[in-house]
């Protein structure tokens, strides 16, 4: 039920704010159901690395509000940044089936600097706690299902992908 969005040929930020939209049918009704996470519902966690040995890999930042995955240069650092993000899918019967999920990533004004800020969105496949992960405790993920996320073609760039296959794997 989490997902990771990371990537590791951006050399600029990419801010974005997720909300999955899930449309499911179980015993002939459909319903469609709205999540966006909270303090109380869900969890997320940004963690970082740098290239350098300046080792921020026990760092997790809490406060961050932003849902995050760049490689950006820090004071002549490269430091690599990761977002965790799991919604809470308990509430979804077991082997319901699930007609369309759609991942909103809306994106915070950023810089390019002439450089690609393409990303992957993968499935987590582990348990982790949101206040103590890290880049160094990262859970695992999975490629299958992986998502590729193009370039932004501008500073304010929204995506909507479909994790459709994602979510239904996370319910059964």
């Amino acid at each position: 039920e989490s997902l990771i969005l990371s990537t590791a040929v951006s050399k600029v930020s990419k801010f974005i704010v997720a909300v999955l939209l899930i449309a499911l049918i179980k015993h002939s009704y459909s319903q469609t159901i709205v999540l966006q996470p909270n303090a109380a519902s869900g969890k997320d966690a940004l963690i970082s690395i740098s290239d350098d040995g300046l080792n921020y890999g026990n760092s997790n930042y809490t406060t961050s509000t932003d849902f995050k995955a760049s490689r950006i240069n820090i004071g002549g650092s490269w430091c690599n940044i990761r977002s965790l993000i799991q919604y809470d899918l308990s509430f979804i019967p077991k082997n319901a089936i699930i007609t369309s999920a759609t991942l909103n990533l809306y994106g915070i004004a950023h810089s390019t600097a002439g450089q690609t800020n393409a990303a992957t969105l993968q499935r987590v496949t582990a348990y982790w706690d949101a206040q103590t992960v890290t880049w160094n405790s990262q859970p695992t993920t999975t490629a299958s299902g992986q998502i590729s996320i193009a370039a932004s073609t501008s500073s304010t760039q929204n995506y909507a992908l479909d994790v459709k296959t994602n979510v239904q794997d996370m319910v059964n």
